[in-house]
């Protein structure tokens, strides 16, 4: 950002520079060669930063790159958590489903996921807490879980009824 403010600043004083020098010249039969000189002047001060040294904006890209791949990360990441809870939902309810099917309601069911690079969604671990009543019933219910998720699921039973 430094590089283009200062080729804009050199610009503008060579305007005002050469604006002001041709108010003051006076008029006669040099007048055509005095202007057409200072237009020269004026043309090479606007093209030399482009074809003097050459102009590195490398810092002005490597800032703007920074915070396009901060945006691009953090939008990345709530990407990534909006999936989870989508996906954390979607699998409760389809659990949910299983174990009303053996009349069963359970107290707590709790997923970990993680998204891997491929985009796609690891279920790592099933934790499941059900009534202590529900205990001697729930056998086909969490072998239709552990199947359908391709998890394990770790059971808790809350005691009493």
């Amino acid at each position: 950002m430094n590089t283009l403010r200062a080729i804009g600043y050199a610009i503008c004083v060579t305007l005002v520079v050469t604006s002001i020098f041709l108010m003051l010249l006076p008029s006669g039969h040099m007048t055509k060669i005095v202007k057409f000189a200072v237009h020269l002047f004026l043309l090479v001060a606007i093209i030399t930063p482009f074809i003097g040294q050459p102009i590195d904006f490398s810092s002005e890209v490597d800032a703007f790159t920074w915070e396009q791949n901060e945006t691009a990360k953090s939008l990345s990441e709530l990407a990534d958590e909006q999936l989870l809870n989508s996906f954390d939902k979607s699998l409760r309810l389809q659990a949910e489903a299983v174990f009303k099917k053996y009349d069963i309601v359970p107290e707590k069911i709790d997923f970990s996921m993680n998204v891997q690079s491929d985009r796609s969604i690891d279920i790592s671990k099933l934790e499941i807490l059900l009534k202590g009543s529900d205990k001697e019933r729930c056998d086909r219910a969490v072998a239709e879980v552990n199947e359908m998720f391709g998890v394990n699921a770790v059971l808790s039973f809350t005691t009493g009824t």
